[in-house]
């Protein structure tokens, strides 16, 4: 009868350990996924910043561009304006004759 008593109380024992473990286990679980939604909710807040400058960027090359475009078209203009007046100057007709 001492015998079982002893294993009865090394059964508690260990059962003890064995809750604390699994209680140890639970709380570090418990805290790495309150860190990953942590991290997903600061990735989620990123990447709405990281659009709202992309787009804002893009936006900025899209004026960029339609105003060198603006100013190749003047250059155009100007060249053909000063190609005329020097076709004019030295007696050609615009076909290059």
């Amino acid at each position: 009868m001492e015998e079982v008593r002893r294993d009865v109380d090394t059964a508690r024992t260990l059962s003890s350990g064995a809750h604390q473990d699994v209680g140890d286990v639970q709380a570090t679980l418990r805290a790495h996924i309150n860190t990953l939604e942590a991290l997903h909710k600061n990735q989620r807040e990123m990447h709405k910043e990281v659009h709202t400058e992309f787009a804002a960027v893009h936006s900025k090359m899209d004026a960029g561009f339609t105003e060198m475009r603006e100013g190749f078209t003047k250059i155009g203009l100007g060249m053909a304006a000063i190609t005329a007046k020097l076709n004019i100057a030295i007696g050609r007709d615009d076909t290059g004759d």
